[in-house]
């Protein structure tokens, strides 16, 4: 969900912990390898079938003399074509309601309101690997989806642990937008604001027929474990980059009020390659490609735009760029690949290097399965070359564990499509009435987050949604940069997380819309009513569109469950981190220093050290806390480093230099241990430069 579509998003909401519910199964490895598995089974609405429609939805009680409307899928309520055109309207057509849902059960594509999915041009997928380390199973899923609410996914977590016995499920949607409508928000017909139907474009019996897929999936992945390596590696693509949506905390959005020119601050340019092999012969099993971007090319499309034989573009199924990324690495290396979407908050497609460059017909740059045909496959030669330079995951216990919590429905625009029920699998298991932090009585939702162990090496953090990179990996702003600095800063769990490598799963196991740190969240009061927030710099027309009161720009908290949400998944994520570590990392208060001695918040401004300062310090002074500096730094001023490093990026990654990653610095101790050193530069601190760097 994006700048460019609904300004209602996914879903959810956040606020204090009501139920907590953490689901740990530790045990010690046996053997003495990884064991591992793949499989993937197609989610695509099977074709319309005459004598299966029959046997789904009986002539006795939907007859076809009365609700004779063409259908291009199976799994779709019957409906009378009023004016033969062959698509059903809900203005002036009548349908079969066998479920007796109140709505009708069509196909709906994620990508626009009142879109119906009209052909399949590719497969779309749910791709399954399950990993274990002879004592504990977990099975990783990415299935092609907008996004799955937690009462789907628990669905199949529940259904492959009784299949088959494993320790945990984590499912996570790819974010696709040219797939069925999961969320409810696509109906039909349009409100009036295009932004959401009128009745919810859920189909129950699609939801049914994903879930039952993948399960069959995840139980197939299992059943196909053989002993394994694990290997991971880090690589910036070469030949292809995520376009970034101009807001704050991603970029500083201000150019003379201008929201197009925002400089990259705190964004995730990472793809982390996670890759199992088999342990006889190096085979291929399943190669996961973990990047922060969106795929909507095909679902954004203008209805103008059209393939060959005049069939529209943004009606079609499709896998958009990960179908043809997994394909070109399965036809290199063979078995299995998947995309399972980051941090994507805020990053949008894909787009080829250099930018802009006509590829679909008619001079357009995106838009179009050209671009998806060309873009899959780069990234995919990228992902193949740096398996080259990969690192071994060193067999270990494996310890999976979520923790499940309730969070509270702030966005107004959210409250008003639950109460109209688009939202139509939220069901009241998962519902409970709670209050804000201004104790305002609010709808509140069961959501969770996850985290899977694999050792020192490696871990896996999950978030229910979109979570901005400024959420996950930390920013370099400070309090009085902030949209609403009387709201907490939550902590990093990046930070948290003191694992060599990590991936981070997106939309997993839930989806609440877009995740913003607190502070930075600002919307219209026509989006959410926050009287503790400083009024805004201006306010469009557009509600969900505003200028704070520093002038920087906002947008996509509209697909937001609120203020708190984002804060709520940052803070039960890092607890569940720190449960994995058995040293936490050093986060302190500081300041980057350049080499003319001088503060500042950002490594993109070249420092060459940094002063962190003691818990509970907010004074620089000599003799206070610790400067750290690079090699040939010796001093700042009159006062010695305390030690050498070197600049570490938002996963603890050691860095040849500092850039817009860098978080901090480490350094290896006289045991060969590492020592690392996040600085947080939020608070207001005082006091003096010790000098220029000699």
């Amino acid at each position: 969900m994006t700048k460019a579509r609904s300004r209602f998003g996914a879903m959810l909401a956040a606020i204090s912990v009501l139920a907590v519910a953490f689901a740990v199964t530790p045990g010690h490895a046996t053997g003495s390898s990884w064991l591992a598995g793949a499989a993937a089974e197609k989610v695509t609405p099977p074709a319309f079938n005459a004598a299966k429609d029959l046997v789904e939805f009986p002539e006795a009680l939907c007859p076809r003399a009365v609700f004779n409307g063409k259908r291009i899928f199976d799994i779709q309520e019957p409906y009378t074509d009023t004016d033969n055109d062959g698509t059903f309207d809900y203005t002036q057509d009548l349908y079969c309601d066998a479920n007796a849902n109140g709505r009708w059960d069509g196909m709906y594509s994620s990508g626009g309101v009142d879109h119906i999915l009209e052909w399949v041009h590719d497969d779309i997928w749910a791709r399954a690997v399950a990993i274990s380390d002879g004592t504990n199973t977990v099975v990783i899923e990415s299935i092609t989806s907008q996004g799955l609410l937690i009462e789907d996914d628990l669905r199949i977590r529940n259904q492959v642990k009784a299949d088959r016995g494993v320790a945990q499920v984590y499912v996570s949607s790819s974010h696709n937008e040219s797939s069925p409508d999961p969320i409810g928000i696509y109906g039909a017909p349009d409100d009036g604001t295009g932004a959401a139907g009128v009745h919810s474009g859920v189909n129950d019996y699609y939801i049914n027929f994903l879930v039952q897929q993948a399960v069959k999936a995840a139980d197939e992945a299992v059943d196909a474990m053989v002993a394994a390596k694990m290997r991971i590696t880090e690589f910036s693509p070469a030949d292809v980059r995520a376009r970034l949506s101009n807001t704050f905390l991603t970029t500083d959005a201000i150019k003379n009020g201008v929201p197009a020119f925002g400089t990259p601050e705190a964004t995730d340019t990472k793809g982390r390659v996670l890759q199992l092999v088999r342990a006889s012969d190096d085979a291929n099993i399943e190669t996961i490609f973990n990047w922060a971007a969106h795929n909507q090319q095909i679902g954004h499309a203008s209805d103008s735009v059209v393939a060959p034989g005049g069939l529209r573009v943004n009606r079609a199924v499709s896998d958009d760029w990960p179908g043809y990324f997994a394909s070109a690495v399965e036809s290199q290396i063979g078995g299995h690949a998947m995309f399972m979407v980051g941090d994507n908050g805020s990053i949008e497609d894909p787009q080829l290097v250099p930018p802009g460059s006509p590829v679909c017909p008619g001079g357009r740059a995106d838009g179009c399965f050209e671009l998806a045909a060309q873009t899959g496959p780069a990234l995919a030669n990228d992902v193949v070359a740096a398996l080259g330079s990969s690192e071994e995951i060193a067999h270990h216990s494996l310890t999976p564990r979520i923790d499940q919590f309730y969070v509270p429905l702030q966005n107004q625009l959210f409250m008003v499509a639950f109460a109209n029920g688009l939202f139509a699998h939220r069901t009241a298991a998962t519902i409970l009435p709670c209050l804000d932090n201004n104790h305002v009585p609010q709808v509140c939702f069961l959501t969770e987050v996850g985290l899977v162990d694999f050792g020192p090496q490696l871990q896996m953090l999950v978030n229910p949604g979109e979570a901005y990179p400024a959420l996950m990996e930390g920013h370099p702003f400070g309090i009085e940069q902030m949209s609403c600095p009387g709201r907490a800063e939550p902590p990093v769990p990046a930070w948290h997380s003191t694992a060599e490598h990590k991936l981070q799963m997106g939309l997993g196991d839930d989806l609440i819309g877009y995740e913003v740190p607190g502070p930075g969240w600002f919307a219209d009061v026509a989006v959410e009513n926050d009287p503790t927030c400083p009024m805004g710099a201006q306010f469009q027309d557009d509600p969900t569109a505003d200028y704070d009161q520093n002038d920087q720009y906002h947008k996509l908290e509209s697909e937001s469950v609120g203020p708190d949400g984002g804060n709520l998944v940052a803070q039960h994520l890092s607890a569940l981190a720190d449960l994995s570590a058995a040293t936490p990392n050093d986060i302190r208060s500081g300041r980057f220093l350049t080499g003319a001695g001088s503060f500042t918040r950002k490594g993109a401004d070249g420092p060459v050290g940094m002063w962190v300062l003691p818990n509970g310090t907010s004074t620089f002074a000599p003799g206070v806390g610790m400067l750290i500096a690079i090699a040939g730094v010796n001093a700042f001023g009159s006062t010695p480093v305390t030690a050498h490093g070197v600049f570490m990026d938002f996963d603890g990654r050691a860095q040849s230099s500092a850039d817009i990653n860098t978080r901090g610095m480490l350094f290896t101790n006289p045991d060969n241990s590492v020592t690392r050193y996040y600085m947080d530069p939020y608070a207001v601190l005082t006091g003096s430069s010790p000098g220029a760097a000699s």
